[in-house]
């Protein structure tokens, strides 16, 4: 464990180096840090103690990783992107112990005991914005065996681990390892393990009093706001790129200063107002690219002249550096964020800073299921219930067309050239042509495998507009074949270059989409509420259902679905369990109708 736990020391200051500058072009740079790393490696190399040298080794290797990634933040993007701010759930809650409250009255433990009877996971109502830990005491199986839970290390094998639980947190799932493997005879199946049927342990929040936020435009570089203490200078904006300064308040110690700091998060927009969305952050002391290279040269220093004799002491030497780092740059840090679109606005959020409690939530939990057996007669509630609310629902409501005009197909749906690699290899990547159609209702009802149907017409043709191959959707082996919503093909097997591509799609349409809808107290034939949570719909194949079904509570807001559950029989068609987080009063039916198709025509040039 001494690299791991020597790395964890390095790496609050190794982004220091994001605050450099260079007038090289980024090729250059890149060259340069090739050239510097193998100076370090081949130094590191000649050292005499194996762990001091591979501690080392890998400080440089994170070292050169985030100064990689400091380059990479100042290429532009090659298109906008947007996201939603995981901060946004707050605007659904009082308040910020409302929101802990109902995260903990919504968590569920689900299996599917059928095709995978070793494996649970916990099933969040929504992404918690905060930290969140959960402890695990105990895994009890369907046969009553009790397994200790295991928190899963994906650098150690842990096979000899029996029998046990082991929790991956990253996926928050349980596995469980209840016997060794054994060679069985060919064609012996073993029997399946006995399913997860309950899991016990404690989920603890932290909960911020409040989340302080400062803003600012892009006009306002060199200005700054404080917020408890905390000066926020917002130092420069280029583009996509923004960069701010920290001043940590004189009476906080570092230790402190960096947990307050790492929950630090930036957001931009841009001008239309949307919040875009970020390739890459970096986040250090305040200052240039030469003082993590005096870190590391002394760090060397040590070790040639036999100081660093072990673990205790190469953590006293990173540690009193990082504090001289802190103090000698003014204690001031900086975050500096690339976003993929142009920025117009920075909002900070700084949770944290104005105080913060601990909710622990006692885990008591019982397996269900979202995939049920057959024959199950009636839908089984999950017995939770919290106000989780779906935020798109409310979209069929608007006053828009819900499907795209056949007419303007050519002038709406947008085509993307990627080009493929290496053709010389042996399976060399294809260039590509993506379709992309445009931003519709219906495209929650249909997806791109359905949605670009076949191709009608395609031909390549070389810069004196003769053809050069034509597609033939028969022959499986040409160079040329349409998947999904895009076009693959190999230019080195045609006879000459190809520099456009002309053809017809057929695309799918759903002119007909009909949204109706039914409260509680009317609702149609064969329909029924089991409970307060739970719609069960009648006996129907699946064509005479609703595509979509949507509940809306008595505020007039819509819940999220926890699951549609199917529950098939032996005999008749199956019926459907529609199961939410809260108490509907009505629900929104959504039917696609029939489809239509239309041709779309593109004309376009094949290049980068």
């Amino acid at each position: 464990m001494r690299r791991v736990t020597l790395l964890f020391f390095v790496l609050p200051f190794l982004a220091v180096l994001s605050a450099g500058c260079s007038e090289k072009t980024l090729e250059e740079q890149r060259q340069d840090l090739e050239e510097q790393k193998a100076e370090y490696q081949a130094r590191i190399e000649a050292l005499p103690d194996q762990d001091v040298k591979q501690t080392l080794a890998s400080i440089t290797d994170v070292m050169f990783w985030i100064r990689e990634g400091d380059l990479e933040r100042q290429v532009p993007p090659e298109e906008v992107q947007y996201s939603t701010s995981p901060y946004a759930i707050l605007d659904d809650y009082k308040d910020t112990k409302d929101m802990a409250d109902q995260l903990a009255a919504g968590v569920l433990l689900t299996h599917d005991p059928r095709y995978r009877p070793e494996e649970a996971r916990l099933e969040l109502p929504f992404a918690y914005p905060f930290d969140l830990k959960v402890n695990w005491q105990q895994v009890v199986l369907a046969d009553g065996t009790e397994l200790p839970v295991v928190e899963r290390d994906p650098f150690t094998d842990q096979s000899n681990l029996i029998p046990v639980a082991l929790w991956n947190t990253s996926y928050k799932r349980f596995t469980t390892q209840v016997k060794k493997h054994e060679n069985l005879p060919i064609g012996q199946v073993p029997p399946p393990p006995s399913p997860i049927a309950r899991a016990r342990g404690e989920m603890i929040l932290t909960v911020p009093e409040t989340l302080p936020e400062v803003d600012f435009s892009a006009s306002d570089v060199g200005d700054h706001q404080e917020v408890s203490g905390w000066r926020i200078t917002l130092e420069e904006v280029e583009g996509h790129r923004v960069r701010l300064l920290f001043k940590v308040p004189e009476d906080m110690a570092l230790a402190e200063a960096e947990e307050r700091f790492n929950q630090i998060e930036v957001e931009a927009s841009d001008s239309t107002g949307r919040l875009l969305s970020s390739s890459s952050t970096g986040k250090g002391p305040a200052g240039d690219d030469t003082l993590i290279i005096e870190m590391l040269d002394q760090l060397i220093d040590a070790a040639e002249s036999g100081e660093l004799k072990d673990k205790e002491a190469m953590e006293q030497r990173m540690q009193a550096q990082r504090k001289a780092m802190f103090e000698g740059v003014d204690r001031q840090l900086f975050v500096e964020v690339a976003f993929r679109g142009t920025v117009k606005q920075v909002k900070v959020l700084l949770p944290g800073l104005s105080g913060e409690t601990t909710l622990t939530v006692p885990l008591d939990l019982t397996s269900v299921q979202f995939d049920v057996p057959d024959n199950q007669a009636e839908p089984r509630s999950f017995g939770v219930r919290a106000r989780v609310y779906d935020h798109t629902a409310s979209d069929w409501e608007l006053d828009q067309p819900l499907e795209a005009d056949p007419a303007l197909l050519d002038e709406l749906i947008q085509v993307e050239f990627k080009k493929g690699v290496n053709p010389g290899l042996s399976d060399p990547i294809a260039d590509k042509l993506y379709f992309h159609f445009p931003e519709q209702m219906s495209n929650r009802l249909v997806s791109d495998f359905d949605r670009f149907d076949h191709v009608e017409e395609l031909v390549f043709l070389d810069k004196d507009g003769e053809p050069v191959y034509r597609f033939d959707p028969e022959d499986r082996k040409g160079p040329v074949r349409f998947t999904v919503n895009r076009i693959e093909y190999h230019p080195d097997r045609f006879e000459r270059p190809p520099v456009r591509a002309r053809g017809k799609l057929d695309v799918l349409l759903l002119p007909d989409i009909d949204v109706r809808w039914v409260a509680v107290d009317d609702l149609p034939e064969g329909y029924e509420m089991h409970g307060k949570q739970v719609l069960f719909g009648p006996a129907a194949a699946d064509n005479h259902i609703p595509d979509l079904v949507l509940a809306r509570d008595a505020q007039g807001r819509y819940l999220k679905k926890i699951a549609e559950v199917r529950h098939s029989f032996d005999e008749g068609w199956p019926r459907r369990a529609y199961h939410f987080y809260d108490e509907p009063v009505g629900f929104l039916f959504i039917e696609k109708g029939p489809g239509s198709h239309a041709s779309y025509s593109f004309d376009i040039p094949l290049q980068d």
